[in-house]
């Protein structure tokens, strides 16, 4: 979910090992051409551990003790996959196999959870390419019937968003033309725009942007940062392009810049 590099171009963060303030490190410099390549530079970091319940470690001793739940989340949003991060059996994963498999997530992983929800007050969110209507070939139902009992028994409210498709996130849509247009307006949109077939559409992954993006404007925070939690896959080579994808629309959208730091999960 080949493997990228770190980017050795950001200050080094060792995780849970090394208690380090992120919202210490300087934001930008005076010089245009340097807060540019500065910015560049620090866009995206990878941090592998060897479990859950290790990046949730990591994430918490970077973030200051001395904030509050709410302030902690004014600045700070954590994106947690499902599969290889909540769920560790990679069976899951596996086309038919998996309909063989319960899908199982451990309690350590559900109160590191929670811990990681009760810091970050309303800043955290299961993010998946799991689509519910795929019932059969990946087992989907029985997953997230799991994730769901998982939350409510760790008394644990975060939004969840489904069907992402993260190695291309632009290209996965939804019609929201329901959403945002009466039936009329929508009669008129289809026909100036002549796209009756297709309907007024967004990435689903929008939903993801906006989440984050209302939250962060709650704050008034010099730096945020982007935290996600998945597992080292050959499903996702590329695990960046979703990351970076959801950073270039914040700035487009909040004119939020965020430093983007991966937890990758490699047993």
């Amino acid at each position: 979910m080949v493997e990228t590099e770190i980017d050795s171009t950001i200050p080094d963060i060792k995780g849970p090992e090394k208690n380090a303030d992120l919202s210490s490190l300087p934001l930008a410099v005076e010089d245009e051409k340097d807060k540019k390549g500065a910015s560049e530079k620090r866009e995206y970091k990878e941090i592998f551990v060897k479990s859950f319940s290790e990046a949730v470690d990591g994430i918490l001793e970077n973030v200051n003790p001395a904030l509050s739940p709410q302030m902690a989340g004014d600045k700070n949003f954590c994106l947690v996959d499902i599969d290889g991060a909540l769920i560790e059996d990679n069976r899951v994963k596996l086309p038919i196999i998996s309909n063989f498999v319960k899908p199982h997530i451990p309690e350590e992983n559900i109160t590191a959870l929670k811990k990681l929800t009760d810091k970050l007050e309303g800043s955290v969110a299961i993010s998946t390419n799991r689509s519910p209507n795929d019932k059969i070939i990946f087992h989907t139902q029985a997953v997230l019937e799991e994730l769901y009992r998982s939350l409510k028994s760790g008394n644990i409210i975060v939004p969840v968003f489904l069907n992402l498709f993260k190695q291309a996130p632009a290209m996965n849509r939804e019609d929201v033309s329901r959403q945002y247009l009466s039936d009329s307006a929508k009669e008129m949109f289809d026909s100036e725009n002549n796209n009756r077939q297709q309907g007024l559409k967004q990435p689903l992954a929008e939903q993801v942007v906006h989440c984050i993006g209302k939250r962060f404007s709650e704050g008034n925070s010099a730096r945020y940062i982007l935290y996600s939690i998945e597992d080292l896959s050959i499903a996702s080579p590329n695990r960046r392009t979703y990351l970076e994808y959801l950073a270039k629309r914040l700035k487009e959208e909040y004119d939020i810049d965020v430093d983007i730091i991966n937890y990758v999960i490699k047993r």
